[in-house]
């Protein structure tokens, strides 16, 4: 079986299209991954064909962004903005991914990845969506606003039809509708078809070795407290991380600060009890050792933190981050939710004290990890898209 996996965006969401790829490689199967050109590294690290669609998605397309969402108040400006920023390489990327789908058994798409339905509705080949959260199928009426024009004129440009509710409703595949996401967290209604499955979250493991220093960090004390904003991007790097020093100082823990994009960095964390993590480290790796995660409620980092089994304090920034926090503290495994504009040392050490002393916090991390490390949701919508494929041949087939 030859698949195209597309996606759009930062690491969070393509991470999982790379797990669901590995897993697919692994069956014996040709995946293709079409993404950004950036990505093309990590492609060739996992031994997986590449195919590179758009613009890069570079760190200073990523800050722009993130100063920009920063001054939006409501999600629906901030997916707004995001669809304008996507839909300026629209048409090359159809171009693009349409020539990558000749010949190809399936195509398989995160739906806020919007091309793909617009290849799916051009050549008719089997289509799978994986969605990474179902909080844009919740049908919000300013979201559809915000969202089907600016979608909908690239459809039109194309020569496709327009849609009622391409990013949410109609983003999702009728025929083959994945979500990762764990059963803890969503579970399948009574109501709906049958082509949708909840098949868990689609974690990429590796073999990784630590850097020597970062390995004498971890052994040489109690787990220290993670950090990791991850493909956030702050105006202000310096004073964050010395806000973030400040804290690990006023609770009397070693932290280990991940600088990802945003370049976190200050002089205050030359100490002995911070150590600054400038370069890429595997989530599971790192947070598997922590004893708090501090992070911003991506969906992946979030994924990554319930599975490692250590409660969170989460610092939302925008679009579905907030709703990823409250979902952590509502299954017990969050202690502290700091909206980003609120983040000060005091703040943030009085969440890592809260959250660290709660038994049941604790308790229950845990337990929610244990559940979470069961479900193998790569290698269960693996199976799922085997079967689909087969019946979509059988039926053309039948057909002929």
């Amino acid at each position: 079986m030859r698949a195209v996996l597309t996606s759009v965006g930062t690491i969070g969401d393509v991470q999982p299209i790379f797990a669901l790829a590995v897993a697919l490689a692994t069956a014996g199967h040709h995946p293709v991954v079409a993404l950004s050109p950036n990505y093309r590294a990590r492609a060739q690290q996992l031994g997986l064909p590449f195919k590179a669609i758009g613009p890069p998605m570079d760190e200073g397309v990523v800050r722009a962004g993130n100063i920009r969402f920063g001054s939006l108040a409501t999600v629906a400006e901030q997916t707004h903005f995001f669809l304008e920023t996507v839909a300026q390489c629209a048409q090359a990327m159809y171009h693009d991914l349409t020539a990558c789908c000749q010949g190809a058994d399936v195509l398989i798409s995160v739906p806020h990845q919007f091309v793909g339905r617009m290849v799916y509705d051009a050549l008719g080949i089997p289509f799978v969506t994986v969605s990474l959260s179902y909080f844009g199928e919740l049908g919000a009426a300013d979201l559809m606003a915000a969202s089907a024009p600016v979608i909908n004129g690239c459809r039109e440009r194309a020569g496709l039809t327009a849609l009622p509710d391409p990013l949410s409703r109609d983003g999702v595949s009728s025929q083959l509708a994945l979500y990762a996401v764990s059963k803890r967290i969503l579970k399948a209604s009574a109501s709906w078809p049958k082509h949708r499955h909840v098949c868990g979250f689609f974690f990429l493991d590796e073999d990784w070795t630590p850097d020597p220093s970062l390995a004498r960090f971890i052994e040489s004390g109690d787990p220290p407290i993670v950090v990791s904003f991850s493909s956030m991007m702050h105006v202000d790097p310096a004073s964050i991380g010395a806000a973030l020093v400040a804290a690990g100082k006023q609770v009397g823990r070693r932290m280990v600060i991940v600088g990802g994009w945003s370049g976190l960095d200050s002089q205050d964390m030359a100490t002995v009890n911070t150590f600054h993590l400038k370069g890429f480290v595997p989530h599971h790796w790192l947070f598997s050792r922590a004893c708090c995660i501090v992070h911003h409620g991506g969906a992946g980092t979030t994924a990554a933190a319930l599975r490692a089994g250590a409660p969170s304090v989460v610092v939302p920034h925008f679009l579905d981050q907030p709703i990823w926090a409250e979902l952590a503290r509502g299954l017990g495994c969050a202690g502290a939710i700091i909206p980003f504009a609120q983040l000060t040392s005091d703040n943030l050490a009085t969440g890592i004290d809260t959250t660290l002393s709660s038994i049941r916090i604790n308790a229950t991390a845990k337990s929610v990890a244990n559940y979470i490390e069961q479900e193998n949701g790569a290698s269960v919508a693996c199976a799922l898209i085997e079967e689909f494929v087969l019946c979509q041949h059988q039926q053309q087939q039948l057909n002929a």
